[in-house]
C-alpha cells in the first residue's frame, strides 16, 4: 500500500483543551506521512499551545492564528489551501480519533480512482450515540415528502453513501481540485451536502466505513444554539438548493425548510424573515455559482438511499 501525504487540518476557536486532546489523538495514529494545520481564531490562551508550549517543537505541526472571525467554513477552507497533504483529513476540534488506525483506514479506502470522500462514523463521548450515519428524525412524520436524509449504512464494512459530516472526513486532493471547496457564504451547516452533490456530479464516490470513527465530546465554547442553528439551517438549505437544485427541486426545498424551521420554532415568523434576509443578502453570489446538478445524480444520490435536499 503506497503511504501518500496526509493533511490533517483542524479549525478551532477557544477550545484549547479540546484542541489539546484532539492533536494528541493525530499525533497517536500508526501513520507516520502527515502533517497537522491548525486554523485558529481564538481569543482565549490558545495560541499559547504553540508559541512555547507542549507542540511548539513539533516539526509536524503548523499552526496559523487568523484575527478574523472567520467561522468553521471559512477557516477550513483556508486550512485546505494551506494544506501540502494529497489526502485531507477533517476532525472537530472536540473530537477525537477511536483508533490508532483509523488514519491507516482512510488511506486504503481512498485507494481507488473513483473514491473520493471518506465518510467517518461519528458517535457522541458522553452517551455514544450514533451522530453519523445521519438519523432520522421526527420531522419525517410531521413534514410532508421529508423522508430521512440517508438510508442506514451495513454494520459490517464500507459502503457508498451520498454525504459526510464535517467532524470526521477524508478528501482527496484531486476532489478540491476538481469542484473547489466548500461555499463561503454559509455559516453553519449544508455546506458538506452542497460538496456532496457536487462531487457526485463529478464522478466521484463517497465511501463510509465504520472502521473510521470519530468521538464527538461537543464542547460549548462557541457553538451555535437554539434560534441560530434553526435560521441557518433554512438559509444554508437553500443557498445549497439554488446553487445545486434544478429548479423543481429549488421549490420543494423552500417548502420543506420554511416549514421545519415554522414547526421547530413555534411559527416564529420574526426568525423565518431574518433568514430569508441573509438568503437574499448572498442570492447575487449564489446565483452565479450556480450549476445544477444533472438527473443522472439525482438518480444516483435515490439509488443509493440519499436525499438531495
Amino acid at each position: 500500500m503506497s503511504s501518500p501525504f496526509v493533511s490533517y487540518v483542524i479549525a478551532t476557536y477557544n477550545r484549547r483543551q479540546s484542541l489539546a486532546r484532539v492533536i494528541e489523538s493525530v499525533l497517536s495514529q500508526s501513520y507516520d506521512n502527515f502533517e497537522i494545520v491548525v486554523v485558529c481564531n481564538s481569543t482565549d490562551s490558545t495560541p499559547e499551545l504553540f508559541e512555547d508550549g507542549r507542540f511548539s517543537e513539533h516539526e509536524s505541526i503548523r499552526y496559523h492564528h487568523v484575527d478574523e472571525r472567520l467561522g468553521v467554513i471559512r477557516a477550513r477552507n483556508l486550512g485546505y489551501e494551506l494544506a501540502d497533504g494529497e489526502i485531507l483529513v477533517t476532525v472537530d476540534d472536540d473530537a477525537v480519533f477511536a483508533s490508532p488506525r483509523t488514519t491507516a483506514n482512510v488511506v486504503r479506502l481512498l485507494e481507488p480512482d473513483h473514491v473520493g470522500i471518506v465518510a467517518m462514523k461519528v458517535v457522541n463521548g458522553p452517551d455514544d450515540t450514533v451522530e453519523f450515519p445521519l438519523p432520522g428524525s421526527d420531522l419525517q412524520e410531521r413534514v410532508p415528502l421529508l423522508r430521512p436524509p440517508m438510508r442506514e449504512p451495513p454494520a459490517d464494512g464500507p459502503t457508498r453513501v451520498t454525504t459526510f459530516t464535517g467532524c470526521g472526513n477524508a478528501i482527496h486532493r484531486e476532489v478540491f481540485e476538481t469542484i473547489g471547496r466548500f461555499p463561503p457564504t454559509f455559516d453553519y451547516g449544508s455546506e458538506e451536502l452542497d460538496f456532496s452533490l457536487r462531487a457526485l456530479d463529478a464522478g466521484f464516490d463517497i465511501v463510509y466505513s465504520p472502521d473510521c470513527r470519530v468521538i464527538h465530546y461537543e464542547d460549548p465554547a462557541g457553538r451555535f444554539t437554539g434560534d441560530k442553528i434553526l435560521k441557518e439551517n433554512l438559509t444554508n438549505r437553500l443557498s445549497m438548493s439554488i446553487r445545486n437544485h434544478p429548479a423543481r427541486y429549488v421549490v420543494l426545498s423552500f417548502f420543506l425548510w420554511t416549514t421545519q424551521l415554522l414547526i421547530r420554532s413555534g411559527g416564529d415568523l420574526s426568525l423565518l424573515f431574518d433568514a430569508y434576509a441573509d438568503l437574499l443578502s448572498d442570492l447575487r453570489w449564489l446565483l452565479a455559482n450556480r450549476d445544477p446538478i444533472s438527473d443522472r445524480t439525482i438518480s444516483r444520490v435515490n439509488e443509493l438511499g440519499g436525499r438531495i435536499y
